[in-house]
């Protein structure tokens, strides 16, 4: 219930390890990676995370979170060298 109370404020599953306010939650949230890296979270448990929008790899959220940033920077600006200091 506390991940999906997170995900509606922040429209994602990605609670923060450190979170001084949510620490515990994101101490759970990285554990579920983990076990779900080692095949030994619960399937049931997979799908219900799955189901909310739960992301298993962050690095590799975190590369298709960029390409689709410099996707929308090439539909803009109609090439894809983006400065190195650029605004948000």
């Amino acid at each position: 219930r506390a991940l999906v109370a997170w995900r509606a404020l922040a429209g994602h599953c990605n609670v923060p390890y450190k979170s001084r306010v949510h620490g515990e939650l994101g101490r759970w949230v990285t554990t579920q990676r983990t076990w779900f890296r080692m095949g030994i979270l619960r399937p049931d448990r997979a799908q219900r995370l799955f189901s909310i929008g739960f992301r298993w790899d962050m690095h590799h959220s975190l590369w298709d979170e960029q390409f689709e940033r410099l996707l929308l920077f090439r539909c803009v600006f109609g090439h894809v060298s983006v400065p190195y200091r650029t605004r948000k």
